[in-house]
């Protein structure tokens, strides 16, 4: 028997290396496991839609000598996990939007496909600010139609990338709400498969910011934030 000391697990940063094929997934997958018997509240970016197998014991023949061999009984967690795509509610699936209301300038850079100059920020920017001028809810539409509006020759490529950022289908008024992904014994599962890699860039910068943002208010509980293929997510500079 192993035994890993679990609060040093769930508050310091933990990297899972190893070639493809070397089992990174699979040894986070047993991790998750023990999680959940513990009842840590996780939230898993699940780039490749591996982690389903949670939901539904082992029945291989093959594996089933190894688990006899290390005293390990088959077992499914399916109570306790739910899965979130962004492709929408399908199966066993909830669909996953985040809030599209009242996005601030720097909120969109952040999640927009293309990098803009610094003229196409300033449209950008002017045209947010004059939004607020006469409007306290706003959504993607509204800013779009406020960018048209102005004057300078760079408004069509800050259009062009925010009917892009809008085209996703992401982006809703009535986004699922951060507080439903902690719970405690609880482990939401963001699946990632089939979901184009720009639109799982938008996805995860969005969601872990949204989640940093409650856990500094207080308004959800410790958690362990899992994300597989981070180094798709992390940015190559800055």
């Amino acid at each position: 028997p192993v035994y890993l000391n679990i609060d040093q697990l769930v508050q310091k940063h933990i990297a899972i290396l190893a070639k493809t094929g070397g089992g990174k997934s699979y040894a986070c997958g047993v991790l998750v496991e023990e999680m959940l018997k513990k009842k840590v509240p996780m939230v898993v970016i699940d780039t490749h839609g591996e982690y389903r197998s949670l939901t539904s014991q082992n029945t291989s023949k093959k594996d089933k000598k190894n688990m006899d061999r290390f005293n390990v009984k088959p077992n499914d967690y399916k109570k306790q996990i739910t899965e979130y795509s962004p492709l929408g509610a399908r199966g066993n699936f909830e669909h996953l939007t985040l809030s599209g209301v009242n996005l601030e300038a720097s909120e969109i850079l952040d999640v927009l496909p293309a990098k803009l100059s610094g003229p196409q920020k300033g449209v950008l920017y002017q045209a947010i600010k004059e939004i607020k001028e006469y409007k306290t809810y706003y959504t993607l539409r509204d800013i779009i139609e406020a960018v048209g509006r102005s004057k300078s020759n760079a408004r069509w490529n800050v259009i062009a990338s925010l009917e892009s950022l809008n085209s996703i289908g992401i982006f809703s008024e009535t986004a699922t709400d951060p507080v439903t992904f902690v719970k405690k014994g609880k482990c939401s599962v963001i699946n990632m498969k089939g979901v184009p890699p720009d639109v799982q860039t938008v996805v995860v910068a969005r969601l872990s910011k949204q989640l940093f943002d409650y856990r500094k208010a207080g308004k959800i509980p410790p958690f362990l934030f899992i994300v597989e293929e981070a180094h798709n997510y992390c940015p190559e500079r800055g």
